[in-house]
């Protein structure tokens, strides 16, 4: 059975994810002034393999199917911090409509 991620651990965790954001996707975002998606997205695949080497891929996940293994409220918490940047959510592969399709 999993089991969430210890809260001192997803404390440290959300603190790396908000520098992470700030530095890369609110930085890109004030750079590129919001271009079109299609030319953002080479920019965007790069990054999203950087959240893949952190192993912040699939947060609303469990560990089994290759995510991050965080609680609902945990998820919930990352979201919003992931709500920072228009990117946030589709870098860390958890955007409507895919995330709900891979939870069912």
């Amino acid at each position: 059975m999993n089991t969430q991620i210890p809260e001192e651990h997803f404390k440290n965790l959300i603190k790396d994810i908000q520098n992470f954001i700030k530095s890369h996707l609110q930085t890109l975002e004030k750079e590129n002034n919001f271009l079109e998606f299609n030319v953002m997205k080479p920019q965007l695949d790069n990054i999203r393999e950087e959240v893949k080497k952190n192993g912040w891929w699939l947060p609303q996940l469990p560990d089994s199917s290759g995510g991050m293994n965080l609680s609902l409220e945990q998820f919930g918490r990352l979201s919003a911090c992931l709500g920072h940047s228009v990117y946030g959510h589709y870098v860390f592969n958890c955007q409507a409509p895919d995330a709900g399709n891979m939870e069912i």
